[in-house]
């Protein structure tokens, strides 16, 4: 069984990639979808990348491949992102829209990760989050 680490970020993050692109702020999130139980939620990375896109790559707790999904920044319409008392994790939710299809995104992020390789988690996130708010056209910040 694979495990969700920085190796397994790279490779997630560089298949969605186009010729002459390059990631951004990669982050480990996890997923939120309502009506879901411990067992069916998601996990993975975001980042943003030179070509002013956004890569979401989620997995299984098993570490399966689950959904692949690029959007372009220009397509984000709302940004809300709340941090949860006590816990320092921040919930953050996007919606994008392109071709008259909206499509929404809600996931989890703490500025720590244990085991997983990736030290600068607390930073990528606040640049991450600056650029995706530099992209939407409403933003609801609250620390």
């Amino acid at each position: 069984m694979r495990k969700l680490d920085r190796n397994l970020m790279h490779a997630a993050l560089t298949a969605l990639l186009e010729p002459k692109e390059q990631y951004q702020f990669p982050v480990y999130v996890g997923f939120s979808e309502r009506y879901l139980s411990s067992l069916e939620q998601t996990y993975g990375f975001l980042a943003v990348t030179t070509h002013e896109r956004l890569l979401v790559s989620r997995f299984s707790l098993l570490t399966i491949p689950m959904k692949q999904q690029a959007f372009a920044l220009q397509t984000l319409q709302k940004l809300s992102v709340r941090q949860i008392p006590l816990l320092k994790t921040r919930k953050i939710t996007m919606q994008f829209q392109s071709t008259g299809k909206v499509e929404s995104l809600r996931c989890f992020c703490s500025p720590k990760t244990f085991g997983m390789g990736l030290p600068n988690q607390e930073m990528q996130l606040q640049q991450l989050l600056e650029t995706l708010n530099l992209w939407s056209t409403r933003s609801d910040f609250t620390e």
